[in-house]
């Protein structure tokens, strides 16, 4: 850093910092960082619901395993409902050969 009045100084071009580049002005605490995790996974997961074609293959696997272990979380209609729209899905993605 050079001062305004001086004039002999040069002016130093430092190198660019390496790495990827930091989305926060600070880290994020373990919290912070648990957080915004579960989050993106709770959004991934509605998302299985509401629209299968759209969802990864695993969270799809998940949301059926989640139907199996949880009986009562859901209505039997509702559930059999969910579960053939995701089974479904997963059956378009991967089709049994023909011998």
């Amino acid at each position: 850093m050079k001062h305004a009045d001086d004039p002999g100084t040069l002016e130093l071009e430092l190198p660019k910092k390496r790495g990827r580049p930091t989305l926060y002005t600070s880290a994020l605490t373990p919290a912070e960082r648990a957080r915004r995790y579960r989050h993106r996974k709770a959004d991934r997961f509605d998302a299985a619901w509401s629209d299968p074609a759209g969802a990864e293959t695993g969270i799809l696997c998940q949301a059926l395993a989640w139907l199996a272990a949880n009986p009562g979380a859901v209505s039997e209609r509702t559930a059999q409902q969910l579960g053939s729209r995701i089974a479904k899905e997963l059956a378009r993605r991967f089709p049994v050969p023909a011998k």
